[in-house]
């Protein structure tokens, strides 16, 4: 799989198709969607996801957090939490 282009996200639609009906919110789904991104830029399940890059497209650090503890619940996501840190991520459904 090559890395998506800055400024682009990009995902297969039959992974598209599996997530977005668990998403109940625009920020749930941006969340995934740029999580889904870094590990395609990064060739890796397994993603630091900071702040600053969900605040670029408007998601604040409180909704990352209620997002990613969304996806820990509905098994799409296995969350490594850091005392201070941007907590690491690991994307369970990653092609």
């Amino acid at each position: 799989m090559r890395p998506t282009p800055k400024g682009y996200v990009t995902v297969p639609l039959a992974w598209l198709a599996r997530v977005v009906p668990l998403a109940h919110s625009a920020e749930q789904l941006a969340v995934l969607l740029l999580l889904y991104r870094r590990c395609c830029m990064e060739r890796s399940n397994s993603v630091v996801l900071s702040n600053a890059e969900l605040a670029g497209a408007g998601v604040t650090r409180f909704a990352k957090y209620r997002a990613l503890a969304w996806l820990a619940e509905a098994g799409a996501a296995t969350i490594a939490a850091s005392n201070g840190r941007a907590p690491r991520v690991t994307l369970n459904w990653f092609p």
